[in-house]
């Protein structure tokens, strides 16, 4: 699993950023739990979103970055083996399948904090876009 983390290049530290940023909202939702419901906020809830989608473009930067390195290292290369490109496939792969799970998480946590706050999913989404 190490290897996994560290083939993402230089993308994986934005990526562990939000995710932090992400667990951290989480976690101020979770507690936001015990308040009463009059002083609880939903913007707190659907920050957690915010950060989900964040990883995910990031995961995407991160697929654009490692194809460019693959095509790099094709165009520079004399012969090309799959042993030249598999460090560029790496990144845009591993940032990718990261960037998407914390997209899931991200989603999973929101939708669970929307049960657990007493609303449907359906009541946080006509709220964050500012319908009654």
């Amino acid at each position: 699993m190490p290897g996994f983390f560290s083939g993402m290049g230089v993308i994986q530290w934005p990526m562990y950023v939000a995710t932090i940023f992400m667990l951290i909202q989480i976690g101020r939702a979770a507690l936001q739990l015990r308040q009463p419901p009059e002083t609880r906020s939903a913007m707190t809830r659907h920050t957690i979103l915010v950060w989900g989608f964040l990883n995910a473009l990031l995961g995407v930067l991160g697929t654009a970055l490692g194809l460019t390195l693959a095509g790099r290292i094709v165009a520079q290369a004399e012969q090309v083996s799959p042993h030249l490109l598999a460090g560029g496939i790496t990144v845009a792969l591993s940032s990718t399948v990261f960037g998407l799970l914390l997209l899931t998480i991200a989603v999973v946590a929101w939708l669970v904090l929307q049960v657990w706050q007493g609303g449907s999913p359906r009541d946080g989404m006509s709220a964050a876009s500012g319908r009654a």
